[in-house]
Order: structure tokens, then C-alpha cells, then sequence
């Protein structure tokens, strides 16, 4: 079933990836930059285009009852390559700054708070406290927000 929203939403889904192949292009023939540089906007137009896949293709599934799976597998890396970008511009500033990332507390924070992430990520995929896809494909967080309530109240 095709109405305007979707119509819309796979416009918008394919500039972003326009507009993020162009990035990656433009970081990596632009002789302005150097090595470092060079390597990071290439990373970090390559995630960007990474989530706009995903959410493509979260979008193209989503009312596809069959593919239940998938969707669920595809939300993982769409969380995932997510939250990693959340993180690139702090590796940014402290390579600007000249700290060295082995030294950095800032880095070793974001570091442990990433991999608390990654792992509650791998193990909501085992476990429906923090969400859950149900069979005919519908992304639920019923579960966690009613464990929660029952905890505050």
C-alpha cells in the first residue's frame, strides 16, 4: 500500500543516500586533507550512509508480516550504526586537540559506555524486556514500558 507518507519518506531515504555517497566521494578525492582526516570523514560518511540503508530498509519491511525477522535484524544495526555516530565527533575533537585516545578519560568513558550499549543491545535481541517484534511484524515496547510502570508505582 503506497500513500503519500511513504512516498515522502523514500524521497527523503534517497537523498540522504545521495547526499552520503557524495561525502564519501568528495572525502576521499579532496587532496585538501591528510591521512587521518581523510580516513575519519570517509568512516563517518560511510556509517551515515550504513543508517540510511537501514532505515530503508526498516521502511521497505515494516508492513511485511513475513519478514518479522529481518526487521528485528535489521533494527540491531540500525541501533548500532546509530549510537557509533553519536561517539565520531569526540574522536574528532580529541585527535584536533592532540590527545592521545590511548591516555584520554573521556575516550575510556565513551568507550565503557558504548560497550554497555552493545551489549544491551545483544541481549534485547534474546529477551523481550526492552522490546520486542511480534509475529506480525509490529515493533512493540509494551513489555518494558509496563515492567517499568509496575516498578514505580
Amino acid at each position: 500500500m503506497t500513500n503519500l507518507t511513504y512516498i515522502i519518506d523514500s524521497l527523503v531515504a534517497g537523498a540522504l543516500l545521495t547526499m552520503m555517497l557524495i561525502g564519501i566521494a568528495f572525502s576521499a578525492f579532496m587532496p585538501a586533507l591528510d591521512k587521518w582526516n581523510r580516513r575519519f570523514f570517509i568512516t563517518l560518511f560511510s556509517l551515515l550512509f550504513l543508517c540510511a540503508v537501514t532505515c530503508l530498509l526498516s521502511m521497505i519491511f515494516y508492513d511485511d508480516p513475513g519478514k518479522a525477522t529481518l526487521e528485528k535484524f535489521i533494527y540491531v544495526f540500525e541501533s548500532l550504526f546509530m549510537s557509533v555516530l553519536i561517539f565520531m565527533p569526540t574522536i574528532f575533537l580529541l585527535h584536533c586537540s592532540h590527545e592521545e585516545l590511548k591516555h584520554s578519560a573521556l575516550f575510556f568513558a565513551m568507550t565503557i559506555l558504548l560497550g554497555i550499549y552493545i551489549a544491551i543491545l545483544i541481549i534485547a535481541q534474546f529477551t523481550d524486556v526492552f522490546y520486542y517484534v511480534s509475529p506480525d511484524n509490529r515493533f512493540s515496547t509494551d513489555h518494558f514500558t509496563n515492567c517499568l510502570w509496575f516498578r514505580l508505582s
